[in-house]
C-alpha cells in the first residue's frame, strides 16, 4: 500500500574519505530504518541538502565549515535543521557548532564503535521526533488561542 521510504530517515553522510563514507553507509542500510545520500564535495552536499531536506547529517570534522556562524546561516536559508553527528578526530573544540543550531547535535570520537554510533543516531531520531512534535503542538495551541475570541465574538453577536 504505501511505499516503505516513507517511515525511513533521511541521513546525509559527508566527508572527504570514502572509505569512511562507505563503512558509515553500510552501517546504516543494515540497520533498515535509514535512506542514505553521500557527499564528498560541500557542493553537491548544500545542492543534496537543500534538495532533499534530511532529517539526520553525519559529517566527519574536516568537512565542517570554518566558522560556526554559517552552519547557522545556511540552517537559516533551508528553513531546516537537522540532527547533526561530528565525527571527530582531533580533540578541537567544537562546542560552537552545538550551541549556534536549534537541533540536536552529537559529538562522537574517531575512531569510534558501532554501538555508540547507533546509540547516537537513536538519540538523534528521539529528539528530531519530540522536536517536530513541540513544533506541531505550539502551532496548534496558538491557532486555538486566535480562534477562541473570534468564537466568542460570533456566539455573542447570535445572541
Amino acid at each position: 500500500m504505501f511505499d516503505c521510504n516513507l517511515i525511513k530517515q533521511r541521513c546525509l553522510v559527508l566527508s572527504k574519505d570514502s572509505s569512511f563514507i562507505t563503512r558509515v553507509e553500510e552501517l546504516l542500510l543494515k540497520t533498515g530504518l535509514y535512506s542514505v545520500d553521500t557527499a564528498t564535495d560541500r557542493k553537491i552536499a548544500l545542492l543534496l541538502f537543500l534538495q532533499c531536506k534530511h532529517s539526520i547529517v553525519l559529517l566527519d570534522e574536516d568537512f565542517l565549515p570554518r566558522f560556526p556562524h554559517r552552519l547557522h546561516l545556511f540552517y537559516k536559508i533551508a528553513h531546516r535543521t537537522p540532527g547533526i553527528i561530528i565525527f571527530r578526530k582531533t580533540k578541537k573544540d567544537l562546542s560552537g557548532y552545538c550551541f549556534l543550531t536549534e537541533g540536536f547535535v552529537e559529538i562522537i570520537d574517531m575512531p569510534f564503535a558501532n554501538e555508540k554510533l547507533m546509540l547516537a543516531l537513536k538519540q538523534t531520531d528521539r529528539y528530531m521526533r519530540l522536536h517536530s512534535k513541540s513544533i506541531f503542538f505550539r502551532g496548534l495551541l496558538i491557532h486555538v488561542g486566535l480562534a477562541v475570541p473570534v468564537l466568542l465574538l460570533l456566539a455573542v453577536l447570535l445572541l
